[in-house]
């Protein structure tokens, strides 16, 4: 069975994704999503499609598949998941 690639909105989130990680790691004053609370998961879709956090300067995707949001929730859940695991086993 093959697998579609990611639609352009998917790939857009993602890069937006990456950058705020990558912006966390260097100390600079952008959400870490991994440590996003469960509120900000459930408010995904007004945040991301629909501009809810456009004064704070996070663009909105309006013509973004809910697909590909789900998409993108699940790789930063996965993230999350990734970076608790690893937190974990460093505490050991």
């Amino acid at each position: 069975m093959s697998r579609a690639l990611p639609g352009p909105a998917v790939l857009r989130g993602v890069s937006v994704l990456l950058a705020s990680l990558a912006a966390a790691r260097l100390g600079m004053s952008v959400p870490d999503l991994r440590r996003a609370s469960r509120a900000t998961y459930d408010a995904m879709a007004g945040i991301v499609i629909g501009g809810a956090r456009a004064s704070a300067g996070m663009p909105a995707f309006h013509d973004m598949p809910i697909a590909d949001l789900e998409a993108i929730r699940a790789f930063v859940l996965s993230a999350a998941w990734q970076a608790y695991n690893q937190q974990k086993v460093e505490r050991r």
